[in-house]
């Protein structure tokens, strides 16, 4: 028989009963293994509420978790105050607007534009904008037509142009939720059949500004940027993924300080590989003033390109505007405003260089 098993007989049974002062617990039936009978001989494990180790451990837990969670409260109430009393930042793109307009704008040198604006009894605007390139002769034009649904927030803009592209857009804009705009866009070539939809939304709220796009025939290829701002300071980033390749193929990084007078920018984009910085100050109601400096990595040419502008209004309806770079360009526009919704521009650019000038006296003379 296995040594785990042991028969008794009766006579054994009784004797070892009969044994006085004897402390032994007397063997039970035969055919009982022994590891049960030193299972029912074990004591019975101490509840937890009377073990002073788990005890300890769980008080000690407890007090660790409310000091993490009331830390996380506090520092929560005192966010959701500053956010509250933050203005909302400007989108990524517009960091550095007031600068690059001075540069950009009311500049119509080598075409002529003409833009007319008109606003029909029912809300509806219609834009009617045309471009002529004088070197070349080609004609570019747009006419585009908006109107605003104001009870649900939709906008409805639909244009056609020159060259024979269809463009719709579609937004919704503090409908579903505070500072949330749906967006989408889509066109269409009916020569080619060439189309593209693309769709997202913009979440704008105190101290934060951020877009995610999808061009859903693209790619697919994932846009977006966020902004966030405090006390005058932004500072943003942004970024496209193109789903199929599986990388990012474009990203950026963008700050700035914006005073009601004056703001500061610093753009770093195509990949981390262009640098400009941009500087607009008004000086006065009449006179704004700016400069910019950009160098790219990527080209041979170690050098800084600098800027230098300035716009002067003559009155509310006229204003002209000068520039000049570190290569000796020299730009100057003057608008005017005809009537509310037309305006023409007249601009011209002189390259001053001393290469220019060296090339036109060798000709002439």
């Amino acid at each position: 028989m296995p040594a785990e098993y042991q028969l008794l007989s009766p006579n054994e049974t009784n004797s070892n009963h009969s044994d006085e002062g004897s402390t032994m617990i007397p063997m039970v039936t035969r055919g009982v293994p022994r590891s049960s009978i030193n299972r029912q001989e074990r004591r019975a494990p101490i509840p937890w509420y009377l073990d002073t180790c788990k005890l300890t451990k769980i008080v000690i837990f407890i007090v660790i978790s409310s000091w993490v969670v009331l830390v996380i409260w506090q520092t929560f109430c005192v966010f959701s105050l500053y956010i509250m009393s933050a203005p909302i930042p400007a989108t990524y793109s517009d960091i550095g607007k007031s600068a690059n307009d001075l540069f950009s704008k009311d500049f119509p040198v080598g075409s002529f534009k003409l833009e007319s604006k008109t606003t029909a009894p029912n809300g509806v605007s219609f834009t009617l904008t045309g471009q002529k390139d004088t070197k070349s002769g080609n004609i570019n034009g747009e006419l585009k037509s908006k109107y605003y649904y104001p009870k649900r927030g939709g906008t409805f803009t639909g244009s056609w142009t020159t060259s024979n592209i269809l463009n719709g857009q579609v937004e919704l804009e503090n409908s579903l939720a505070k500072g949330l705009k749906l967006d989408l866009v889509a066109n269409i070539q009916p020569a080619s059949g060439n189309r593209n939809v693309r769709g997202g939304f913009t979440f704008k709220q105190p101290g934060l500004h951020t877009k995610i796009y999808l061009d859903a025939l693209k790619g697919p290829t994932f846009q977006g940027d966020i902004v966030v701002g405090h006390e005058g300071f932004l500072i943003g980033s942004e970024g496209s993924y193109d789903v199929l390749e599986g990388k990012l193929t474009r990203y950026g990084v963008a700050a700035g300080y914006t005073h009601p007078e004056y703001n500061v920018a610093l753009r770093v984009t195509n990949s981390l590989s262009a640098y400009t910085l941009l500087y607009y100050h008004r000086v006065s109601s009449e006179i704004e003033a700016g400069a910019k400096a950009h160098w790219d990595s990527q080209t041979n040419n170690p050098s800084v390109n600098l800027e230098f502008g300035a716009k002067y209004f003559l009155d509310r309806d006229a204003f002209i505007k000068g520039k000049v770079d570190s290569t000796g360009k020299v730009g100057i526009g003057y608008t005017q405003a005809l009537r509310p919704g037309v305006k023409i521009s007249l601009g011209g650019s002189i390259d001053t260089s001393p290469n220019l000038i060296f090339k036109l006296l060798k000709k002439y003379i």
